[in-house]
């Protein structure tokens, strides 16, 4: 018997709560290649060979991923935070709270992408973002945020629901880090 006030979970919201309790999958330079290989062929033979990239929760930080073909790839929730993706083809893929801090996209294909919840904090040479899906809910460093036209409040509801701290919290605690770092 359930207490008052305690919300039941969709089957979808108790399966995505376990998989946030689990460390993200690590995957070998070698495995990532042959994966982005079958994927590449899935994408050239429209899904008659090959097979899609499943790399959700994976741990791909710094990778290498320049000129890669991940066209539709499912990378939700992956880590992908300074990875170099110059040229990559992301094309309609699936970037939902993917992290892509200090990321190098400069000439990504981003066409269609789903970047609801990604956090491009630091990315670096990033092009044609508008051209993705949900680039609005995706959270972006203050600058770059209002270069693309969005406002604080929007920023800040993304960033609660996504349950990080308001563009204000976050800018609060790197002073208060910097004072605890500089000598007296």
């Amino acid at each position: 018997m359930l207490s008052k006030g305690v919300p039941l979970l969709s089957k979808e919201e108790a399966k995505d709560q376990e998989q946030e309790q689990k460390p993200l999958r690590e995957i070998s330079e070698e495995e990532l290649k042959k994966v982005i290989a079958a994927h590449k062929e899935w994408v050239e033979s429209e899904g008659k060979e090959g097979k899609r990239a499943d790399l959700s929760r994976t741990d791909l930080s710094k990778a290498n991923l320049i000129g890669a073909v991940l066209r539709g790839a499912d990378l939700k929730k992956a880590n992908l935070q300074g990875a170099h993706l110059w040229k990559a083809n992301l094309r309609e893929a699936n970037l939902e709270k993917a992290d892509l801090r200090e990321a190098i996209l400069h000439k990504a294909n981003l066409q269609e992408a789903n970047l609801r919840g990604a956090d491009l904090r630091g990315v670096v040479r990033i092009t044609e973002i508008k051209d993705a899906r949900n680039w609005r809910e995706a959270v972006y460093d203050a600058d770059f945020r209002a270069k693309l036209g969005i406002t604080q409040e929007e920023a800040d509801k993304v960033r609660k629901e996504l349950g990080l701290p308001s563009e204000a919290e976050e800018a609060a605690q790197k002073r208060a880090d910097a004072e605890k770092k500089s000598p007296k």
